[in-house]
């Protein structure tokens, strides 16, 4: 794999549970992945029977057919350097997505399912991470007309319910994250496991949405502009207060789930350190770890 903004679709060759994916094949899966397909023409095969396209800007990705998980796979490809960072795996599906808690994501074909090979940010951005790539989700969504908000701490909701989820991970010194986002199917209410739990939503209502292989492009773009214009630095508070304006229920009571219970609180903002600052009964606290929702 090189460095050029090339899409390869995989081969299959190292993973016997991943079939080879052709261009044809491809084009046949979904409406959404024709469109793709027919978008970034010509396509060529090279000797091994590889299909892979040009795309004017972003980094390498590599479409899978369905696999056990994007992430795993993309995890295998930079640790083998056959990805560099920004490098990403588009699964066209997952037998075993994950999310938060290692929890089944439901992987229907049409939606995107990425996992993305992230270069390191300044330390002072680990805590944030989460934050900063649902911002840049949504900011990417907005230009379709798309009103999406990020929900603490790893969320994206549209009018209140959910459309997509970030996960990351390490291994190493390497920093990996998987977006999941519904494109064009989302699963149903009784799929949905905690009764607080916003419902799905997916964006197939929406006029003008593109395919995935299209919005991942421009969402890596957008991302390699902000790492270079901001992420190298430590001033992370001036990001923090750009990014109030993308989360939900903010200065809104809602109710919070965590190790202690339920109870309620107000959200009053987002800590440096990537905590979400609560006022409940009149004190001040900042949450790590648990969920919120509507009050």
């Amino acid at each position: 794999m090189s460095n050029c903004p090339e899409i390869f679709l995989y081969e299959g060759e190292q993973e016997k549970d991943i079939e080879k994916l052709t261009l044809e094949e491809l084009s046949a899966i979904h409406p959404v992945w024709k469109t793709d397909c027919e978008k970034f023409a010509p396509w060529k095969s090279d000797s091994h029977g590889v299909w892979y396209a040009k795309a004017q800007e972003g980094a390498p990705v590599i479409v899978s057919a369905q696999c056990n998980s994007s992430l795993d796979l993309v995890k295998s490809f930079a640790e083998q350097g056959r990805l560099p960072e920004w490098g990403a795996v588009l699964a066209v599906s997952q037998r075993s997505g994950r999310g938060q808690l290692r929890r089944h994501w439901v992987s229907p074909v049409g939606n995107i399912y990425a996992a993305w090979y992230l270069p390191r940010f300044a330390p002072e951005w680990d805590a944030v991470l989460p934050l900063v790539l649902g911002v840049l989700c949504a900011e990417t969504f907005k230009e379709y007309g798309i009103p999406v908000q990020v929900k603490w701490p790893n969320d994206l909701l549209v009018y209140g319910k959910k459309i997509g989820g970030i996960l990351i991970e390490e291994r190493g010194e390497k920093v990996y994250a998987g977006i999941g986002i519904n494109l064009v199917s989302a699963p149903e209410d009784a799929e949905i496991r905690e009764s607080w739990s916003p419902k799905a939503l997916s964006l197939q209502k929406y006029d003008g949405v593109p395919g995935p292989l299209s919005v991942w492009l421009q969402l890596v773009n957008r991302a390699e502009c902000w790492y270079k214009s901001t992420f190298c630095s430590p001033e992370v508070r001036n990001f923090l207060e750009y990014a109030s304006q993308n989360m939900a229920y903010m200065e809104q009571e809602v109710l919070v789930h965590d190790s202690n219970g339920e109870y309620r609180a107000t959200v009053l903002g987002l800590a440096e350190d990537g905590g979400l600052i609560l006022l409940r009964s009149g004190k001040r606290h900042v949450l790590y770890t648990g969920s919120i929702s509507p009050a």
